[in-house]
């Protein structure tokens, strides 16, 4: 019986580490195809994983608990115009712990689905920031509270269902930072101005876990 249960033990970490390392490939090679294409509606697109068909919701102070046991600290914005609430956080959980990558979902109507919420944050741990500027008509890198920023204003957004793009049209606006060891990748709906984004970005704060 000890020896079944090693081996199933086996086979989901091992299945765990390749969905890890699919999405981190997924999200890595995203940026960069993104960059390399001409903004066309054939361009390569941009958009969350879809995260919440291999993860399941998640608590926030569970995150916030296990992360800081592995000396992960886990940074969100505190400023959320137009109605903004966070409604789901997504991760894939082995034997009780969430992993190292979720998606955070904000929406003014109280949806938890990841292609109908005006903002998502995905957080990976990453070396540092998939993109690089190739069009300044739409991208460009800035500092917000000394960190460095990338910003695409208009960035083609991949919706295999369809929801989004009845809501909101074929684009989104992308925002990437790295905090530490962990990349957080914004994609936000084309309803917020650019001023709106800075100050959001700018009230990111350390997420304290409950006592």
């Amino acid at each position: 019986m000890v020896i079944i249960n090693i081996k199933l033990f086996s086979i989901f970490l091992l299945v765990g580490i390749i969905i890890t390392l699919s999405i981190t490939y997924y999200i890595m090679m995203d940026g960069r195809l993104l960059n390399k294409h001409m903004e066309t509606r054939t361009s390569i697109p941009h958009g969350p994983v879809p995260f919440d068909r291999v993860a399941e919701e998640v608590d926030l102070d569970v995150v916030v608990k296990q992360w800081g046991k592995r000396g992960l600290t886990l940074y969100l914005p505190t400023y959320l115009p137009k109605g903004l609430k966070l409604t789901a956080i997504y991760g894939k959980v082995l034997n009780g712990e969430v992993g190292n990558i979720i998606i955070v979902v904000y929406s003014n109507t109280g949806t938890k689905k990841i292609y109908s919420a005006e903002l998502t944050i995905q957080v990976v741990p990453l070396p540092g920031i998939p993109w690089y500027v190739t069009n300044s008509s739409k991208e460009k890198m800035m500092k917000i509270n000394d960190l460095d920023v990338y910003l695409n204003t208009k960035a083609p957004y991949w919706d295999p269902y369809g929801e989004y793009s009845k809501k909101y049209g074929d684009y989104c606006i992308v925002a990437d930072m790295q905090i530490g060891v962990l990349n957080y990748q914004y994609c936000f709906a084309p309803i917020f101005s650019e001023d709106e984004i800075v100050s959001i970005l700018k009230s990111i704060k350390p997420v304290a876990s409950l006592p």
